[in-house]
């Protein structure tokens, strides 16, 4: 795919995400919830001009990354982590662990912008390190030597460890927690830290956890929640009914709304529409929803290769969302550890949709922004313009 230019990269990631979406709406009127279904069609179509409309902007721009785009980033952090502190407070219960901010007559999970903004101000900080001279520690180097680069490594991290508090603590959204940290942790590998921080990383996030499992109730529960949610059958779980419902689609499915063993499932429009798919399309159906998905992923990862700064690593952070996200829900109707997390784009919900559509529209911007193809098209359309003496 080296042989496609930026241009098109970018035109076919907003065609996997439209197409994606549109499977999302399809899904949500299939399970008759109308409001909902307007919201995310909505959401869709002013998500894509929205993303028009940023390339526009960025073509325009020299190449770099102005102070409005980091005063965005930075404000937008801000406000999530505000209403994710607020959920505390003024928030009420969802699936009996998640908080969520009731706005408008639709429950807001703040964790799902709070991801997304957390992302992009660390690609920020770790691309404004970039720009920074880190010394290299010698050998029989002091201690000062040795704290020096790795502060300046883990500072652009504070801000990812600071979310990760407000969403475990107080939105209890352990699902968002997990993606994030799996997020941040692909964030750091490509950085290129000092050999020795991801092993300090790797030991302090076990350590994180094994506090939180010891110390909050709601993360005791989830990992219990091993054994299945609870079902509308009693003796069988939400698990055991999804998993019946893959296997009864068998290749082709049974069909639109000929499906009867994943009604029974409880969250089959969130965390199981996965088995709702499974069921009525088939393997087909699944294969072809997680064949965009991943289609869409790679070419945020494609474009982060060749890119440096700050497309690099929200190209790695939001291609590595989609992909676990995605990865983690169908591997829950599969029969996997219920996590709790919604399948990007498909699952009825306009939060995690919003998210994901911002989260297209600043890639959109920043690789519009800095590409050399859309530099070379703003000089030939320049050259086009220009009078002949």
């Amino acid at each position: 795919m080296k042989q496609f230019s930026d241009r098109q990269m970018l035109t076919l990631l907003l065609f996997c995400m439209t197409l994606l979406s549109v499977g999302g709406v399809a899904m949500v009127m299939r399970g008759e919830h109308w409001p909902e279904a307007v919201l995310q069609s909505g959401i869709t179509v002013v998500g894509l001009a929205l993303a028009g409309f940023a390339i526009l902007v960025g073509r325009k721009g020299d190449g770099m990354i102005g102070p409005g785009f980091t005063a965005a980033v930075w404000g937008g952090w801000c406000l999530a982590l505000g209403a994710s502190v607020a959920t505390k407070f003024l928030g009420s219960q969802e699936q009996g662990q998640m908080l969520s901010l009731t706005i408008g007559g639709q429950n807001i999970q703040p964790a799902e912008f709070l991801k997304l903004t957390t992302l992009l101000l660390t690609a920020l900080l770790l691309t404004m390190r970039e720009g920074t001279a880190v010394p290299k520690v010698r050998a029989g180097a002091g201690i000062g030597e040795v704290i020096e680069p790795a502060l300046r490594y883990g500072l652009a991290f504070v801000p990812g460890l600071v979310s990760l508090g407000s969403i475990f603590l107080l939105q209890r959204d352990n699902g968002t927690g997990t993606i994030l940290l799996l997020c941040l942790a692909a964030l750091q590998i490509v950085a290129q830290p000092p050999r020795w921080q991801p092993f300090v990383s790797l030991l302090g996030a076990l350590f994180l956890g094994a506090i939180l499992f010891a110390a909050v109730p709601h993360v005791r529960d989830r990992v219990g929640a091993f054994l299945g949610h609870e079902s509308d059958v009693p003796g069988k779980t939400q698990v055991d009914f999804s998993i019946e419902s893959m296997s009864a689609g068998g290749v082709l499915g049974v069909g639109l709304k000929n499906g009867s063993t994943s009604n029974l499932v409880a969250e089959r429009d969130t965390d199981f529409v996965m088995a709702v798919i499974g069921e009525e399309f088939g393997l087909v159906g699944s294969m072809v929803v997680m064949g965009l998905l991943y289609l869409a992923a790679g070419t945020l990862l494609m474009i982060a290769g060749r890119s440096t700064g700050m497309v690099r690593y929200s190209g790695v952070a939001v291609g590595e969302w989609l992909t676990v996200q995605g990865s983690v829900n169908a591997l829950v109707a599969a029969g996997g550890p219920t996590v709790g997390v919604p399948m990007p784009f498909i699952s009825r919900g306009g939060a995690s949709l919003l998210a994901l559509w911002l989260a297209g529209m600043a890639i959109a911007f920043l690789v519009a922004r800095t590409s050399k193809d859309f530099r070379r098209t703003r000089t030939a359309a320049a050259r086009v313009r220009r009078p002949a003496r």
